[in-house]
C-alpha cells in the first residue's frame, strides 16, 4: 500500500477511536465513580499512528448522594472532551482529504503511462 493512504488510513481509524472514547465519556459523565477513557497516540511499527485507550486514575470531585453520603463523581470534565471531539473530527477530515489527494494522484500517475 502506498505510504500516504496507509498513514491517513491508520489516522481515520484513530480519530474513530477518539471519538469513541470521548462520547463514552461524555455519556457517562453524570455517573458516579465513572473513570474517563483516555487515548494516547503511538507510532505503528509499519506506517501511521495506534491508538491505545486506558482508564484515567484522577479522582473526581466528592459530592454527597441522594442519602447524604459523600461519593466521588465521574472524572470527566465537558470542556476537555468538546475540545478531544473537535479534535477527532479535524483529524479526520484532514486525512481523508489527503486520501482523496493521494486517489487523484494514483489515478493521474495510471494515466501517464496508459
Amino acid at each position: 500500500m502506498i505510504p500516504s493512504i496507509s498513514s491517513s488510513a491508520s489516522a481515520i481509524r484513530v480519530a474513530l477511536t477518539m471519538m469513541e472514547a470521548s462520547a463514552n465519556n461524555t455519556a457517562n459523565a453524570d455517573t458516579a465513580g465513572y473513570k474517563k477513557d483516555k487515548v494516547s497516540l503511538n507510532e505503528s511499527k509499519n506506517v501511521g499512528v495506534v491508538a491505545k485507550t486506558e482508564k484515567s486514575n484522577e479522582p473526581g470531585p466528592k459530592i454527597k448522594d441522594s442519602y447524604g453520603n459523600a461519593v466521588e463523581a465521574s472524572n470527566v470534565n465537558y470542556t476537555e472532551e468538546v475540545a478531544a471531539q473537535i479534535q477527532a473530527k479535524n483529524m479526520a477530515a484532514l486525512n481523508a482529504a489527503v486520501l482523496k489527494t493521494a486517489d487523484e494522484m494514483e489515478k493521474n500517475l495510471i494515466d501517464v503511462f496508459a
